[in-house]
């Protein structure tokens, strides 16, 4: 971690303009995709929060790291040609197969304390139930399933989206759920479905056939390409070549010192494995 923080400080040193931007749109990206999946800004402070973060400390640890990254790629001028990208999309299939998707919306009644995860009484259970089958009846005559689940539902990532998830494969979900879920077609409404968190009631949106990935698609969750996706992974697999030898470089110049005797001795055991600023993801997004 500590060579980890001098990379990104030297490199911060000799960013420019362009490099800075990379690094916000980054840091921008990054946190849209972790506000969509906390389903709300209330959700993602408090998820940030129980982890001793606010926003304003995430989003200067990513524009940093990001930053730092984009000005190491182009100090070592690291350039992906097309050919690169073909090359790795022909020599990794598995990457880039996307399996059964669907799409739903859902309402959940919650029969465990959202605290404490312990069951409820059994009379505060069968009253869910009844509110479940209130609700399910509601859905069935006509009723706005969105405007329903805002009212109802007691799930505060997708409450506030009318109870709308991403789109889902299979194994990712609670078995009793998935199984429901991908059982319906066309618009409908499930019955009333138990799982571990209490009462749900699912509403068909749409579903994916599986598929293989195309370069000109986008990664799943992202507005990213799967071209673009590549291009990265391949950009920072050069970077992590080139690297540490640069890095090396860097730190003999600037005179670093580390004067805690323990982290010296800990840095030196580490000598042979520099860190690169930034890591990459799979570029089919899994």
């Amino acid at each position: 971690m500590l060579e980890r923080l001098i990379d990104t400080k030297l490199l911060l040193q000799k960013a420019n303009d362009a490099d800075n931007a990379a690094g916000t749109k980054k840091a921008n990206d990054a946190l849209a995709t972790l506000l969509e999946r906390a389903g709300s800004q209330d959700t993602l402070d408090m998820q940030l929060k129980a982890s001793g973060m606010t926003e304003a400390d995430l989003r200067t640890k990513f524009m940093q790291e990001a930053t730092a990254m984009a000005t190491l790629q182009r100090v070592l001028n690291v350039v992906v040609t097309p050919d690169d990208i073909k090359k790795f999309y022909d020599g990794h299939p598995s990457e880039f197969e996307q399996p059964e998707m669907v799409h739903v919306r859902h309402i959940l009644l919650m029969t465990i304390d959202p605290t404490t995860h312990q069951p409820l009484p059994d009379d505060a259970v069968k009253a869910k139930r009844k509110e479940a089958d209130d609700v399910l009846m509601k859905a069935r005559s006509g009723e706005d399933f969105a405007k329903l689940a805002g009212e109802y539902s007691e799930d505060p990532t997708t409450k506030d989206k009318g109870g709308e998830l991403s789109p889902f494969s299979r194994g990712q979900m609670l078995p009793e759920f998935e199984a429901a879920a991908f059982a319906l077609t066309n618009n409908e409404i499930s019955d009333v479905v138990t799982t571990m968190y209490g009462y749900h009631i699912i509403k068909f949106i749409d579903k994916t056939p599986a598929k293989t990935l195309t370069l000109t698609d986008t990664v799943p969750g992202t507005d990213e390409t799967i071209s673009d996706r590549i291009k990265e992974v391949i950009s920072q697999q050069k970077t992590g070549d080139l690297a540490p030898a640069y890095l090396a470089t860097l730190k003999k110049a600037a005179d670093v010192q580390i004067t805690d005797p323990d982290l010296s001795a800990a840095v030196d055991a580490l000598s042979n494995t520099n860190a690169v600023p930034a890591a990459g993801a799979a570029p089919g997004g899994k």
